[in-house]
């Protein structure tokens, strides 16, 4: 195992990373729709501001930083301020992508990250 290399291919690691993102995107929007069912008329409205940042979230999240639309820019802004884990997991793959784009070494900076 000593003289062991890793070999990992950006598609895949990508390709899970966004998973994982989705993933968490629809548990966050089921958790809020679950609790706009179960909450009194007052607290609902708080709820539904949350909700309507998470729908149409999908494609700002999952598709390239570099490449959205200023529509999709916004929208991902407006998901990032209601749901502190899907900024923290968007901003995260956004990382290790720019790692694979712009260096040879990328194991050591992915393991330092």
């Amino acid at each position: 195992m000593l003289n062991t290399q890793i070999v990992a291919d950006i598609f895949y690691v990508m390709t899970q990373i966004n998973k994982e993102l989705d993933v968490e995107r629809k548990r966050e929007k089921q958790k809020v729709e679950d609790l706009i069912k179960k909450e009194n008329t007052t607290d609902k409205s708080k709820y539904e501001e949350i909700l309507a940042g998470l729908k149409n979230s999908k494609y700002p999240l999952l598709k390239n930083e570099d490449k959205l639309t200023e529509e999709q820019l916004e929208k991902l802004i407006q998901i990032k301020n209601v749901s502190p884990i899907l900024k923290e997991m968007h901003e995260f793959k956004e990382k290790i992508r720019k790692i694979f784009n712009t260096t040879q070494d990328w194991y050591t900076l992915v393991i330092e990250s």
